[in-house]
């Protein structure tokens, strides 16, 4: 079950991350604010099913559970947090260079998982969990992941000096470039955060904390719809008139923050199963977006990158094929 889970989750990221990067129009303004919008409209409809078909464990309102535990407020204000940053990423660099770095969130998250472990004196499990080749692969898929970004930035850095050199940019200008770069990582600092809020609640980890994950998810869904009733009033505000996200030209966004909304909430599932290895293993997505933007959206990438792609690829795959066998 996990597996699967862990498989969704990782293809839903993957072509949400394209429509996403569509919707991203640098020609228009505040578009990371809609897309926010729109993903917090998706996460009222999770709210809104949980309850209709009765999945939750208690009768509890998202008012009560915060009043009775605040901090799974942290996750959600953390995660929109990130989504701003990961779609200005996506509005001002290409995808191919966006996505490896929004997923050095792994290495963020690993590190953070292990230091909470620690703090809370379950070194035992950690030790169990860190045994063996699992740990082997993990710190290589890591490590390659790390290196995938660097030599992307760098290729990128050098296209945009050979570009200046001609007397233009091929990203629309070099500061773009760089706050766009700090904006994906800014991405993954305030992803890995929330990631952390949901592994302390959703496993053993927060075993103090009586919460079921339904409820949690349910409790998560609901603040977050309501961050984007928030910005939608903000955007009013900002816009001077209304805006309306049913246009035709919206499709993008929609598509992107449905599935992106599947993505989290399978994530969130797995992360109930496995806390350790779930973000580390799903933040390689990255990999099937970065053959998928060389496709769909035609950004090029070198035979460096190519063999790092594979090298990936294979490491994950052995390391599923090692989970399922053991």
């Amino acid at each position: 079950m996990w597996i699967f889970l862990v498989l969704l989750s990782f293809l839903a990221y993957s072509f949400s991350s394209i429509f996403e990067k569509k919707g991203a129009s640098i020609h228009e303004d505040h578009t990371s604010i809609k897309m926010v919008i729109w993903i917090g409209f998706f996460w009222g409809l999770v709210a809104l099913g949980l309850t209709i078909l009765g999945l939750r464990e208690t009768s509890s309102l998202m008012v009560e559970m915060v009043a009775e535990t605040p901090a799974i407020l942290a996750s959600p204000i953390f995660f929109a947090l990130a989504l701003l940053f990961n779609f200005f990423a996506f509005k001002l660099i290409p995808l191919s260079i966006a996505s490896p770095i929004c997923n050095t969130e792994g290495v963020f998250e690993f590190i953070g998982v292990v230091v909470l472990f620690f703090i809370l004196g379950k070194t035992d499990e950690l030790e169990e969990s860190l045994s063996g080749w699992k740990f082997i692969l993990i710190v290589l898929i890591l490590l390659l992941t790390i290196i995938l970004t660097s030599i992307r930035n760098k290729n990128e850095n050098q296209e945009n000096s050979r570009a200046l050199a001609r007397g233009r940019f091929l990203i629309k200008n070099g500061h773009f470039a760089i706050i766009g770069v700090c904006s994906a990582f800014l991405f993954a600092i305030f992803d890995a955060a929330s990631s952390l809020v949901d592994i302390y609640f959703l496993g053993e980890l927060g075993n103090d904390v009586v919460i079921a994950s339904m409820d949690y998810l349910y409790a998560q869904s609901m603040v977050y719809f309501c961050i984007s009733v928030v910005l939608y009033f903000f955007l009013w505000f900002l816009e001077k008139k209304p805006y309306n996200p049913f246009q035709k030209h919206e499709r993008s966004r929609i598509l992107g923050a449905g599935l992106d909304t599947v993505a989290t909430v399978t994530w969130m599932l797995a992360v109930a199963l496995n806390q350790i290895y779930t973000n580390i293993i799903i933040n390689t997505y990255c990999i099937m977006t970065l053959i998928l933007s060389r496709i769909l959206l035609k950004e090029k990438f070198g035979r460096k990158e190519t063999t790092l792609i594979i090298a990936i690829i294979f490491s994950v795959v052995s390391f599923l094929t090692i989970e399922e066998l053991l």
